[in-house]
């Protein structure tokens, strides 16, 4: 088992900047993820949407509107995620936000 975990270890250059795509499926079905969304409302209530093209594991295209949000990197604090989303899918600087979840989901 260890001459395993070294060879998987061999493949990761630095897991706080992510994990190749095989490797990082592997281990979302053995430990549960930490996700955080970024909802951002308007005036009048409305929820800001944003548009993502992107092509998901074995090529599946997945596009449409969704709430930006993305998985909690090795290290990383809520709040450092939180403003890296509003950066990589808004183009933008968060200028209030709560670290208090809204909800917390358990599947």
């Amino acid at each position: 088992m260890k001459k395993l975990i070294e060879k998987i270890e061999s493949h990761i250059e630095n897991s706080s900047k992510g994990l190749p795509e095989d490797i990082f499926y592997f281990v979302g079905r053995l430990t549960p993820y930490i996700n955080v969304d970024l909802l951002v409302k308007n005036d009048l209530g409305q929820t800001l949407l944003s548009w993502r093209d992107e092509t998901l594991f074995n090529n599946k295209i997945s596009s449409g509107w969704h709430i930006p949000g993305g998985i909690i990197r090795l290290r990383e604090t809520i709040a450092e995620r939180l403003h890296q989303v509003a950066l990589n899918e808004m183009g933008g600087k968060l200028i209030y936000f709560s670290e208090k979840p809204l909800e917390v989901n358990k599947l």
